[in-house]
């Protein structure tokens, strides 16, 4: 009897508590999307379009790095005309995923990447416009 009891009361924890952790996981098709807006973004890099850059960003995306604070994308847009003119032989940037949640009805981010300069880590917030993910915030470290 109070061993069905037990796994009763186990059984309604384990009940509670997984839908509590499984709000937090990304499905595999979502993590896709997600990678395949950062090669985007990576390709709009290695290929200097500052125009590319930013088209990965909402309209109204706030884009934070060491250097400023660029709001909209016309402003990221000469942010990373900026950064191509200053690192001309900014190249094989390439983004990894260290973390991805559900934020909301949006997603956070966490990525690192490299590139022939160096590298350095981004948060990053994205959220869906129309049917595609795109950049709403991030913070650029290098």
């Amino acid at each position: 009897m109070k061993t069905r009891i037990l796994l009763a009361v186990a059984g309604l924890a384990a009940g509670l508590i997984t839908p509590a952790f499984s709000q937090d996981e990304v499905t595999p098709e979502i993590r896709l999307q997600i990678e395949a807006l950062n090669q985007k973004f990576d390709e709009a890099i290695n290929n200097h379009d500052p125009a590319g850059c930013a088209a990965c960003c909402i309209a109204t995306a706030v884009v934070i790095t060491p250097v400023g604070t660029f709001v909209g994308q016309q402003e990221i847009e000469k942010c990373y005309a900026g950064v191509f003119h200053s690192f001309g032989t900014l190249s094989h940037q390439v983004d990894k995923i260290a973390h991805l949640y559900n934020f909301y009805s949006d997603l956070c981010g966490f990525t690192t990447y490299s590139n022939n300069l160096g590298g350095g880590a981004r948060s990053i917030i994205y959220t869906r416009e129309g049917d595609a993910w795109k950049i709403m915030v991030m913070v650029v470290k290098y």
